[in-house]
Parts: C-alpha cells; sequence; structure tokens
C-alpha cells in the first residue's frame, strides 16, 4: 500500500489500482462511503515483496517479479532495474528512502544490497550490507544487520565495522 499525490495504491502480486476520494464519510448511512471505485493501472506486474516499497519524489519503487519498478507520478510503471536484473532473486527486506541524498537503499538479507541514485539514474551495490530491516531516525540511516547488531550510518566515514571501505568502480 502507497499514497501518490491524490490517490491510494494497492498492489497485488500480479497488478496494482489506485482509488482516491476524501475517505469515509461522518456518516455512512448517506449511501456513499467517500472512495471511488478501483481503478486497475496494470495487470501485467505487481509488488512481489511488500518491505521493497518504497516512495520518493519520483514515485513509488517496488521490487516485482520482473525486477526493480516505479510507479511514477504520472501513473505509469518504469522498469528502473534493469541494470541490477542479476539480483532480482535477492530478498529485498526494506526499501529505504535516504533524505539527505537522491537514493534509495535497498537492503536485502542475501547477497548485495543495493542503492538507486534517482537523480543520476545510476545503480550501486554494497557488500557486507546484509539486514533485515532498516530505517531513518532524525535523518540518520540505522539497520538490523543479519547477525542482530544494529549499524548506524556515519556520513563520510568510510569504514564499516572498522573495516575500510574498498571501492571499485566499473563501466
Amino acid at each position: 500500500l502507497g499514497v501518490l499525490d491524490d490517490a491510494v495504491v494497492v498492489f497485488k502480486e500480479t497488478a496494482i489500482y489506485v482509488f482516491g476520494g476524501p475517505g469515509p464519510l461522518a456518516n455512512p448511512q448517506a449511501g456513499q462511503d467517500g472512495w471511488s471505485p478501483p481503478q486497475l493501472v496494470t495487470s501485467d506486474v505487481g509488488c512481489k515483496a511488500p518491505n521493497s516499497i518504497a516512495q520518493s519524489p519520483e514515485g513509488i519503487v517496488f521490487q516485482s517479479d520482473k525486477g526493480i519498478m516505479i510507479l511514477d507520478r504520472s501513473r505509469q510503471v518504469q522498469d528502473i532495474g534493469s541494470a541490477v536484473y542479476a539480483f532480482d532473486s535477492q530478498t529485498v527486506t526494506r526499501a529505504t528512502l535516504l533524505p539527505d541524498r537522491k537514493q534509495i537503499l535497498f537492503l536485502t538479507s542475501d547477497g548485495y544490497t543495493l542503492l538507486w541514485d534517482y537523480e543520476r539514474l545510476q545503480w550501486s551495490k554494497y557488500t557486507n550490507h546484509l539486514g533485515y530491516d532498516g530505517i531513518v531516525v532524525d535523518g540518520v540511516y540505522l539497520y538490523l544487520r543479519t547477525d542482530g547488531r544494529v549499524f548506524r550510518e556515519t556520513p563520510g566515514v568510510y569504514t564499516d565495522d572498522g573495516q575500510h571501505i574498498v571501492m571499485a568502480i566499473e563501466t
């Protein structure tokens, strides 16, 4: 479930619906419930992992059986994950919009955690960043690792659990 501008978005495994309206009326006996009928956005793709849903300024991102997608503001489904198709079998445990940059982190419990930069339309992958859940608190990203420890992101520090982070760039 997500919200896109004035519409509530409902994700099924193989379809996406939207509906809107003011919501339940003060007097439900009046014969209307205050919602518009659900409208089908697509029956071609849906969300396979509810924890992969994240709001962004560009729309709502989610993991489907066909890869990572976005339902954009014009209610069109766009494939944004073609560059990371090799990781589609991974389990996304949480998608988190990072508030201080134009990025969404797709935390996984297996393989690589993926980062989508929606300003540059670029993907990155992280090793040694596996977890069960992530959250932003007071502007700082925290995540629960698969070994039970909670890690806190420290911007500008390039170590992970005391180990230097090695960067590899692929073109």
